[in-house]
């Protein structure tokens, strides 16, 4: 079972699908997706009714479940507390850290101390695998340099969601470090 953050819409989130289904497709294997959306959800409530689904619509559990993005993991981490304990799991395209609570993710509610926990604290104990998907800041500015050693100032555009909060701290933090 595949479980995209948002949805396939993306072309690395498609080919990252179709590769997996490619590969792991055979007469006693089938490869299932499920698009969660969850930058569109505002409520706890929705997220339980999306394990709602899921539990409903695989009431076998997965054989395994492969994860795009950590808020996928967020989202569906307490099936692997019950339901599918023994599901093995891979989350693909994992940060770091990941925020504390579901509630401080739903509420996009990211700054501030304590509001985000390391990936291997929070997946611990968890029979999951985390392909980590670093961003490379400082070798960014640094090329930016190096290609266009006039420019003085960048911009960093961004917007509420979880992903673009990661990437505004790592930023943040290249730029008091170095």
């Amino acid at each position: 079972l595949v479980l995209n953050s948002i949805n396939f819409n993306e072309t690395w989130a498609n080919n990252l699908y179709q590769n997996i289904r490619d590969e792991l497709s055979s007469p006693g294997m089938r490869v299932e997706a499920e698009e969660l959306s969850i930058p569109m959800m505002t409520r706890i409530e929705e997220v339980e009714e999306k394990r709602e689904y899921l539990l409903s619509r695989y009431s076998n559990p997965p054989k395994v479940a492969v994860f795009i993005g950590d808020p996928a993991w967020l989202v569906c981490q307490p099936l692997f507390d019950g339901e599918w304990k023994d599901v093995p799991a891979v989350i693909c395209y994992s940060r770091d850290s990941m925020p504390r609570n579901l509630e401080n993710f739903i509420n996009k509610d990211f700054l501030g101390e304590g509001k985000f926990v390391s990936t291997e604290t929070i997946t611990a104990g968890y029979n999951l695998t985390v392909i980590k998907h670093p961003f490379y800041v400082k070798n960014t500015i640094n090329l930016i340099r190096e290609l266009q050693p006039d420019v003085k100032k960048i911009a960093l555009i961004s917007d509420n969601r979880y992903i673009s909060a990661m990437v505004r701290e790592d930023v943040s933090n290249v730029l008091k470090k170095d």
